[in-house]
């Protein structure tokens, strides 16, 4: 039984430490490695039996994982963690949108500061967890004397299109944008050495209108956990050498930008992303349909206006089967462009929201309001 345990006390030693120096070899100092460059720990097939002249300290080789980085693709992830050489460059207009944010980001905090927000920049932290350190730069602290009761919480800026901000200005940042509260609430901990309450400020970049969403500590909490639960995914996968599956579906719009793009093969769309309810000459003649009806089609109700309507459903319907939302075609000698655009919308099921929510916070929640319209009509003859 004893020899049982000397063995997996030896094996978990190893695994976690790394194989042990020769007693007869001089042990050199170890140099910690610069953080820039992660390496996986390596990890010796041999088991050698613990010296008892071994050393009570011995540094240990670390990887660096950027806070901000924990939800990129795991493939993507073991890609840099190899030290591979990307593939591809990163879009110019994908570069362009990130150096808009960094620019505007600091138009926000001027922002915020003009609407009673104390905010102050911070330097880069670093949280360690285990052979991980997680290192990062927040965007900020910040306080409110109303918004965070004047204590200081962290700050993730980020900036969207007008309809996505909006999206997540209803629906709220932990659904439409869950990786910006964990980021947060990695700052968070790194700071304070807890989670307290984060606030993730959007901004419409065409509108420059921005809105501060304070997240409770106890469910950024909940955020950090589950980004430490990630970050040992990252390790473990690191630790073994792996190269995951891409954690995104072929031809995702993600992939498009990703440095490893063609080594990794995902980003090409699939050779049949799926089958449409229209043959070519059925899609032709609803193209037809919508032409002739949209040439007649007042601004008001008339039998060309349904029948534009509904032939634009039928083509809408058709482009979404396919899966590619987009087509062209001919038709008498001119080309369509024939695309499907998706903007979020929001529906509340209110027979759900009502059982859920206890009625003193739904009065909280939902306000009532009086809409007041206008109508000028004729008077009516006698």
């Amino acid at each position: 039984m004893m020899g049982t345990n000397d063995t997996k006390t030896k094996e978990m030693v190893a695994s976690l430490y790394g194989p042990e120096p020769v007693a007869s070899a001089p042990v050199p100092t170890a140099v910690a490695p610069e953080r820039t460059a992660p390496a996986p720990v390596a990890v010796s097939e041999e088991k050698r039996d613990l010296s008892l002249d071994r050393p009570n300290v011995r540094a240990v080789v670390s990887m660096e994982v950027r806070m901000s980085g924990i939800d990129q693709c795991m493939r993507r992830l073991a890609y840099e963690a190899k030290e591979i050489e990307p593939s591809d460059e990163i879009p110019t207009r994908n570069r362009a949108l990130m150096e808009m944010g960094n620019y505007l980001e600091p138009l926000v905090k001027q922002l915020m500061r003009e609407d009673g927000w104390e905010v102050a920049n911070e330097e880069a932290v670093e949280l360690p967890h285990g052979r991980i350190i997680l290192t990062g730069h927040p965007d900020g602290v910040a306080r409110h004397p109303v918004k965070t009761s004047g204590a200081p919480a962290v700050i993730e800026v980020k900036t969207r299109s007008v309809s996505m901000a909006e999206y997540a200005w209803e629906v709220g940042v932990e659904r439409t944008h869950p990786e910006s509260v964990r980021q947060a609430a990695l700052y968070s901990m790194a700071l304070f050495g807890e989670v307290r309450d984060v606030v993730v400020v959007t901004m419409a970049r065409d509108s420059g209108e921005y809105k501060a969403e304070r997240i409770p500590a106890d469910r950024a909490k909940e955020a950090f956990d589950g980004a430490m639960k990630r970050v040992t995914e990252i390790g473990r996968m690191v630790l073994r050498g792996e190269i995951p599956e891409p954690e995104r579906p072929q031809g995702d719009s993600h992939c498009q930008s990703c440095p490893f793009r063609t080594l990794c093969g995902n980003a090409e769309m699939p050779e049949n992303p799926g089958e449409g309810g229209l043959t070519d000459e059925e899609l032709e003649a609803q193209l037809k349909a919508w032409i002739d009806a949209n040439s007649s089609a007042p601004k008001t109700s008339s039998p060309a206006t349904k029948a534009k309507k509904a032939a634009s459903e039928t083509i809408k319907a058709h482009l979404v089967s396919t899966g590619e939302l987009a087509g062209e075609m001919v038709i008498d000698g001119k080309g369509w462009n024939m695309k499907v655009s998706e903007k979020p919308a929001v529906s509340i099921d209110m027979d759900a929201f009502n059982e859920l929510v206890a009625p003193e916070v739904r009065e909280q929640v939902v306000l009532e309001t009086v809409r007041r319209t206008l109508r000028i009509t004729p008077v009516k003859k006698k």
